[in-house]
Parts: C-alpha cells; sequence; structure tokens
C-alpha cells in the first residue's frame, strides 16, 4: 500500500474520487475530498474542486453545486470554464433550464473563459429535459453560430426532446441533419424516436427505422422492442405488443421478463385474463422469472374483471414465489374489492397492509372510501376521508369527489356541500362532477337558492357546466313548492344559449317544470325537436 501524503498516494484518492463523482456519490466524493483538501498541490486545486462539483452535478443536486461553487470563490480556488461546464450540467440533470442559462451567461460573461461544446450541449439537454425542445433547438442552433460542430450529444438530447413530444416531424429532421453531419445516433436516440411513433400507433414509420436502425449497424436490443410492446399495450393493442415480442424472438433477441410482463399488460387491460395466464406460464417454461411487477399485472387483471378470489389466488402467488407484496399489489385487490362495493374485504386489506408495515398511497385509500360510498355507507367513507386528510399524504379530488357523491345520493345536500367547501379549502379544483353532485341533492329537495349559488361558484372557478348541471338546476324549479316555472324556463335558455345541448332528460324534466304545452313552444323557439 503507498504511505500517505505521497504522489502515488494521492494521484490514487484522485482517481477514487473521480469515481465515485462520475457515478453521482456525493457522500462519498465528500469524504474523499476532505482527506485530500489540505494536500493538494496548488495547481491542481481548481481540478480537486471540479471533480468534487461533478459528483454534485451528475446528482442532480443544484444546492450542494451552488454551495460547492461559493466555497470555491470563498477559498480563492481559480474558477475556470470546467467549473461553470459542472454547474450547467447540475442544473441540466435536475431539468432546470432557467439555471443552466444564467450559469451558461456568467461563464460567457467572464473575461477569458470560452463556453465549450461541453457547456451548449449541457443548456440543451437542460431545456430537453425540461420538456421544452423547441428551446433545445434553438440552443443547437446558437452552438453553430458560436462557429462549433454540435456532436452526438448535443443532437441526441435535441432529438429525445421533440420525441417525448409527440413532435415526430422535428424529430426526424433532425436525425437526418445528425447523420448528414457525419454522427451515428446511438440506441437511445433511435429508442426515443421509435416509442414517439409507437404512440402515434405509425407502425409503417417504426419499421422504416428499424431497418435504418439496422443499416446503421445499431442492433435493437431486448429493451427497444420492450419498449416497442410496452407502448402498445398501454393502447391496449394487444396486437402490436404480441408483434413486438414475437419480431424481438425471431430476430434472436432474448425475451426478457420485461417484455412479456408489457404483453401480459396489454391482455390485462382488455382483462383477457386467460391470455395473460397463459403468457404467465409460457414465461415459466422459458427459464424466465416473473418478477413482482409481472404478479401484479396478473392481479390486475383479474380485479379489472372483478374476479376477487382469482385476484387474491394470484397475490398468494407473489409469497409462493419469494417475492414481497408491495404497496401496488395490496391496492389491486382494494381496488377489486371497490369494483363490486366490498368494502369489507377492501378495509381488510388495507389493513393488512398497515399491518406489514407498508404505506398506502392515496389509490389505496381513495379505492376504500369508493368501496364504502358504493355501498351505501357515507359515514365510513367520511371515516376514511378524514383519516386521509390527517396523514402526511393530500387527499386528491378523486377522494373528495367520492364522498360528496356519496352524500348527495344519500339524501344529505349540506354534508356534500360541506365536503365541496373542505375541498376548496385543500387547495383543490372541484370539477363539474363534484360540483354538479352537490347540485343534484339539493335539486331533489327543491332548493333552488343553494343549486343557483353552485352554479355560480362553478362559473367564478371556470368549470364549465354540463347538461348534467343544468338539468340539476331545472330539476330544483320543478321540485320547489310551489314550482318555479319562469326559472326552469330561464335556465333551460341558458343551458343552450351556453351551447349546452340538452338530453331527453333535461327536456322531460324542464316538461315537468313548466308543462308539456310550454315547454314545445321554447323548444320550438330554440330550434329543438320536441320529440327529443
Amino acid at each position: 500500500a503507498t504511505s500517505r501524503g505521497t504522489s502515488e498516494w494521492w494521484s490514487s484518492r484522485c482517481q477514487a474520487l473521480n469515481k465515485v463523482a462520475s457515478v453521482g456519490d456525493v457522500p462519498a466524493a465528500q469524504e474523499i475530498f476532505a482527506e485530500l483538501r489540505d494536500s493538494v498541490p496548488s495547481k491542481f486545486r481548481t481540478m480537486l474542486w471540479n471533480t468534487l462539483l461533478k459528483a454534485h452535478a451528475v446528482a442532480g443536486d443544484t444546492a450542494g453545486s451552488a454551495a460547492c461553487f461559493a466555497a470555491m470563490k470563498e477559498h480563492g480556488v481559480r474558477i475556470n470554464a470546467r467549473t461553470y461546464g459542472k454547474l450547467i450540467r447540475s442544473a441540466a440533470e435536475a431539468g432546470r433550464a432557467d439555471e443552466a442559462v444564467a450559469f451558461f451567461e456568467e461563464l460567457r460573461r467572464t473575461e477569458g473563459l470560452t463556453a465549450s461544446i461541453v457547456a451548449y450541449g449541457s443548456v440543451i439537454d437542460a431545456f430537453s429535459k425540461a420538456g421544452m425542445p423547441q428551446q433545445a433547438s434553438e440552443w443547437l442552433l446558437q452552438m453553430c453560430q458560436a462557429e462549433l460542430t454540435p456532436d452526438a450529444t448535443a443532437y441526441g438530447a435535441v432529438i429525445s426532446g421533440h420525441a417525448k413530444q409527440g413532435q415526430m416531424e422535428q424529430a426526424v429532421a433532425l436525425l437526418d441533419a445528425m447523420t448528414a453531419a457525419g454522427l451515428t445516433p446511438d440506441a437511445p436516440v433511435y429508442m426515443a424516436v421509435l416509442d414517439g411513433w409507437a404512440r402515434r400507433s405509425d407502425q409503417e414509420q417504426v419499421e422504416l427505422l428499424l431497418g435504418r436502425m439496422m443499416e446503421a449497424r445499431v442492433e435493437p436490443s431486448a429493451g427497444v422492442y420492450t419498449a416497442l410492446a410496452g407502448s402498445c399495450a398501454q393502447q391496449g393493442d394487444v396486437a402490436g405488443a404480441s408483434t413486438w415480442v414475437a419480431s424481438m424472438i425471431s430476430s434472436r433477441v432474448a425475451a426478457s421478463v420485461a417484455s412479456y410482463t408489457a404483453l401480459i399488460g396489454s391482455h390485462a387491460r382488455t382483462s383477457d385474463c386467460k391470455s395473460a395466464e397463459r403468457l404467465f406460464e409460457e414465461m415459466t417454461h422459458m427459464q424466465l422469472a416473473p418478477s413482482l411487477f409481472t404478479h401484479n399485472t396478473m392481479i390486475d387483471a383479474y380485479a379489472r374483471k372483478g374476479d376477487d378470489s382469482e385476484a387474491a389466488r394470484w397475490f398468494a402467488r407473489i409469497s409462493e414465489a419469494g417475492l414481497t407484496p408491495n404497496v401496488l399489489s395490496y391496492t389491486a385487490m382494494i381496488q377489486c374489492c371497490a369494483k363490486h362495493a366490498d368494502a369489507t374485504k377492501a378495509i381488510h386489506w388495507l389493513t393488512e397492509m398497515l399491518e406489514r408495515r407498508l404505506s398506502p398511497d392515496v389509490i389505496s385509500y381513495t379505492s376504500v372510501i369508493h368501496a364504502c360510498a358504493k355501498k351505501g355507507d357515507v359515514k365510513a367513507a367520511k371515516g376514511w376521508l378524514e383519516t386521509l386528510t390527517k396523514m402526511a399524504l393530500r387527499a386528491d379530488e378523486v377522494a373528495y369527489t367520492t364522498v360528496i357523491n356519496g352524500c348527495a345520493k344519500s339524501g344529505e345536500p349540506r354534508e356534500a356541500q360541506r365536503w365541496l367547501e373542505k375541498m376548496l379549502e385543500a387547495g383543490l379544483r372541484p370539477n363539474v362532477v363534484s360540483f354538479s353532485a352537490v347540485m343534484k341533492a339539493f335539486a331533489r329537495v327543491g332548493d333552488v337558492e343553494n343549486a343557483d349559488i353552485l352554479m355560480g361558484m362553478m362559473l367564478e372557478k371556470g368549470v364549465k357546466p354540463n347538461v348534467v348541471s343544468w338539468t340539476s338546476l331545472i330539476e330544483s324549479c320543478s321540485k320547489a313548492k310551489p314550482k318555479r316555472a319562469d326559472d326552469a324556463e330561464a335556465y333551460f335558455r341558458r343551458m343552450v344559449e351556453s351551447r349546452v345541448m340538452p338530453d331527453k332528460i333535461a327536456i322531460h324534466t324542464f316538461m315537468r317544470a313548466v308543462g308539456s304545452t310550454r315547454s314545445l313552444v321554447v323548444c320550438h323557439e330554440l330550434g329543438l325537436l320536441a320529440d327529443s
């Protein structure tokens, strides 16, 4: 072993620092840096600090990068172009384009320093990661105007950015420009464009690009085929997913657990449980060990079908395979129970999850709330929502709307309104379903004033009333004592004027409020068919 303080020791520790910095291991980098800081030769001070900065940059730790940069200035360490390059990269990894540009501009203003290809590339990457491919393209142009030749990394970032936003024509044009510049796109760049075309369901373009990829001697990996199968699966395109898995096997690319899981998922989305199960067994015959995600996908297949006994059987198979159920496993079981209002079993699965010291997510709790509300146990639904709101988790619009609907259906308009107000207090934006549910509850008891107030709230919050909202207002007039025919007609006319076309229920409700003769006259005046 080399002695501490010798040049050999110092060199080996610098290499160790660079190794951990390259993977963004900030704590390890800080520990080695602390060993070296006091013994570093003056000519290597900037390099040492830049390597620590590199660890923060790779980790996307913008706060740590800023603190490290401030310390460099405080200790009088010479700042060079690579220092700024690391700062720009840190912002890029975090997707903070504005910060990346700010550091880049500071670099350009610093006397004696020049922006490199890497610095431009990092800004481009920052805009791409931030979902702003047009700005990334503009920086690619700026790079050319600065008489710098964009490298494969810069092109790849812009191409991937456009592809992820579904801007396929721009992505392909840049891919053409890249190859015309004598640069070879790598597999991740091709993958980004392939995935973009797959999401558009453009099989012809996918096949053309795969051919182009092979001509460039970039062999599609199992990951490429898996991603294409996955894109089809997400869109419910079972045939497309099957085709890509078959293509993978025929191309002598080893089938993976992920590719089979994607294909199983496509069948799960259509509740084709038999096909999903057949593929699962096929995996095991190919000596591929199904993952926890694969098992969860099978549970989801039966959960979508509402078959809780089969879902439970697949849940049990998780432990049989030596795996441990996670939050997704339990949530799928809860959702299955919620489908047929089995609140008791839904609560059982949630309780078991908690006993296993797993942390249920919002979907887990919301599914229990839905099960209780669907069963008609509004008190329990409210109780679980109260539990959710007291936790670190933030109840979403679905949870509140489920309780609001439950209160409304059980004839508790004031309670439904109270939960709507709680929803607003929580900083959530009720949707048209939330408002309409409360309006309908007031309509059932003929409370025109409160139904009208809710309509005003909807409009104030920028929520466009639908036919159910307007029908509830008209129904409130119909059930008021005495009936309020003039108000009902005014609401009906406003509905049509706002370009919401009344359906049969709306017209029949209007007819009950104003009488059949008057309703025919008004419908004729408004150009509606009386027999609708």
